[in-house]
């Protein structure tokens, strides 16, 4: 069995005088070409950069850094785990040629739409909570997603269900919630989670 290159970084020392230490990937951080896994979390990483010869990525994760912008994984056809959670992304952009991609996790920004997952046929798992989401209307077709999480945004309305055939779990807790009227809920639907909401009528068909 082959070992699974993983590179992780330890939190960064504070500086009295310069402030915490700021990384760049590919020059404060090593990035090599075997990489299946990285974890640069909590860093104050400000750019998703230097990852073309990182191939063979399957895992990436930047949680709580300063990420403006998602870019740079043009090479990384192979990548199956996302996250970027705490960041201050605005737009889903960039995403739709890493096609083998399971997770992402998105939640924690300042994502206003969501977009740009169309091509993202085999996601099983879409996390956007604690965005600034107004809707669901822009939901695509997602054949493969069992688990859906948008709580903590301001979407007044269920909708597009319909789009995701597999969806077993939709956690929603924390909207702006009034009345829920699904006329296409899939089959497959086994969790509802509201909590936190303004639901007054729920009105789901019948067979």
């Amino acid at each position: 069995m082959s070992t699974r290159p993983v590179l992780q970084v330890p939190p960064a020392e504070s500086n009295s005088e310069e402030g915490p230490t700021i990384y760049r990937l590919g020059e404060d951080v090593e990035l090599t070409e075997d990489q299946e896994e990285i974890d640069v979390s909590y860093l104050r990483v400000g750019k998703l950069e230097n990852l073309e010869k990182c191939r063979k990525l399957k895992s990436l994760k930047l949680i709580a850094n300063e990420i403006k912008k998602i870019e740079g994984l043009e090479e990384c056809k192979e990548l199956e785990h996302l996250e970027l959670y705490q960041n201050h992304i605005r737009i889903m952009e960039n995403l739709n040629h890493l096609v083998n991609l399971r997770v992402l996790d998105l939640s924690f920004n300042k994502i206003r739409k969501i977009e740009g997952i169309s091509h993202l046929v085999n996601l099983k798992k879409l996390y956007l909570a604690n965005n600034k989401i107004t809707t669901m209307e822009d939901i695509p077709y997602l054949p493969n997603l069992v688990l859906l999480e948008l709580g903590s945004n301001k979407i007044r309305k269920i909708e597009n269900l319909h789009n995701l055939p597999k969806l077993e779990e939709l956690w929603i807790g924390r909207n702006k919630i009034e009345s829920l009227e699904c006329d296409e809920v899939p089959e497959s639907l086994k969790i509802v989670s509201m909590s936190s909401n303004r639901v007054t009528s729920w009105a789901v068909p019948e067979g």
